[in-house]
């Protein structure tokens, strides 16, 4: 129902999918637990799923990212 509104109303989707990439892959280097960093997996596998839902419907997407500190390095990645 959300994808039919965006698409509707020319809303963009912007995901920050290397946020949860990121994390997922270098969040126990710098200190966060097996588990958060579990939960960084499965919130990109639900987001990607999400992605590719919204884009079939046709909504619009963008570019974002939220990553700072010694994740910044990573924020342009896909």
């Amino acid at each position: 129902a959300t994808a039919k509104m965006m698409v509707d109303r020319g809303a963009f989707l912007v995901p920050t999918l290397s946020v949860y990439s990121a994390f997922q892959e270098h969040g126990l280097s710098i200190g966060y637990s097996a588990s958060t960093v579990a939960t960084f997996g499965q919130l990109l596998k639900d987001s990607l799923e999400s992605l590719s839902r919204a884009h079939v419907l046709g909504v619009k997407i963008a570019h974002g990212s939220d990553l700072e500190g010694e994740m910044h390095r990573l924020q342009s990645r896909a």
